[in-house]
């Protein structure tokens, strides 16, 4: 039985703001935008679960306009600038979370407005946003270049994502116009380029074009290489269209705790020490941890599995949290003759003996 696993729809704050990001760059579009994250925050799970958000969002839609989806509602009140556990607890006691709960954006923003009124002025920078207009769902549309992609290929690429083709495609010049005619003719269309960082500036440039010319709005989505990318001689004049940025940091210890409602506290700081918040490494190591919990037939993970799934995840990094004046040696697997699932721990030497060498 699963008593401690990741929940399925936790909340993660970086994530959520990502979110909001996209859904911001969408409602004051077309403009293009830069998503910037270290590798394995979980760039790519944010882009999945806002694809899936938007196909339940488009059947709230179609159930009863001007309604949105309970999660949207969340994000619409952080970015009103209510961002705090107070302010959460106050939303959450107004709209309890319910499977597929849809909130009404009139009855929203009226709400936003009484609690403004009701606690301390905002901060600067926080602006008092318009309630959205009734635009349609968009269609996000995901592209994922490789290190080897030309110019035409991204083009047949853009093609073949965006008009849902298969098998083979056009010569370049067609499948060029038949998608800018296209994305002028669905203007709801949100193109979102993948590991952006692999294109250099003149495919930089190339992706400009559904921009320009198709009238859509596009995020390029990448890694800190793709800043540098964007700096580059030949990338001017993408670099002065990106409109907004948006940067993804990796957990701190107290989000870590939020993300694993539920477990063992001292679980919850190894998992921490060993992953350093990155949402890839959290979801490897756990994943895992239940993977032997169930061939071990145990009931919940505990600190001996979760040492032997670290051990077997070769990018994880040592567990120093309960350590004083020892050093952690983290192999790929137990050596021989030693339990799985511990560790091997070597004394550190003095001081005094590591000045003398």
């Amino acid at each position: 039985m699963r008593e401690n696993l990741l929940p399925e729809n936790f909340e993660c704050r970086q994530q959520d703001m990502a979110l909001a990001f996209i859904d911001e760059l969408y409602e004051r579009g077309p403009l293009i935008g830069a998503l910037i994250a270290p590798a394995g925050c979980g760039k790519t799970h944010v882009l999945r679960r806002y694809q899936s958000e938007c196909e339940r969002r488009h059947s709230a839609r179609l159930e009863r306009r001007r309604v949105i989806a309970w999660e949207d509602a969340v994000r619409r009140f952080r970015a009103a600038g209510f961002r705090t556990a107070n302010d959460a607890t106050w939303f959450k006691s107004r709209w309890p979370s319910t499977e597929n709960a849809r909130i009404s954006e009139v009855e929203l923003d009226e709400r936003i407005h009484e609690h403004r009124e009701e606690g301390e002025p905002l901060p600067t920078g926080i602006l008092n946003k318009p309630p959205l207009e009734d635009r349609p769902c968009p269609t996000p549309v995901v592209m994922t270049p490789s290190q080897s992609t030309t110019a035409s290929a991204m083009i047949k690429l853009a093609a073949r994502a965006v008009l849902k083709l298969t098998g083979s495609v056009w010569c370049c010049e067609d499948a060029r116009h038949r998608l800018l005619v296209h994305l002028r003719r669905h203007p709801e269309t949100l193109l979102i380029m993948d590991e952006a960082q692999r294109l250099d500036a003149r495919l930089l440039n190339v992706s400009r074009e559904f921009y320009d010319d198709g009238g859509v709005s596009l995020l390029l989505v990448g890694t800190e290489d793709l800043e540098a990318k964007l700096m580059q001689r030949g990338a001017e004049s993408l670099l002065s269209r990106v409109a907004i940025r948006e940067r993804i940091d990796p957990l701190d210890s107290e989000q870590v705790h939020d993300l694993l409602t539920g477990w063992d506290e001292r679980l919850i700081r190894r998992i921490y020490a060993h992953t350093g918040g990155y949402f890839r490494r959290i979801l490897k190591l756990v994943n895992l941890a239940d993977q032997i919990r169930e061939a071990n037939d145990e009931s919940k993970i505990t600190e001996e599995i979760l040492t032997e799934a670290a051990l077997m995840i070769p990018d994880l990094l040592p567990d120093t949290s309960r350590m004083r004046g020892a050093v952690a040696t983290k192999t790929a697997s137990p050596g021989r003759g030693r339990p799985p699932g511990r560790a091997a721990v070597a004394e550190a030497p003095p001081a005094a003996r590591q000045a003398a060498g």
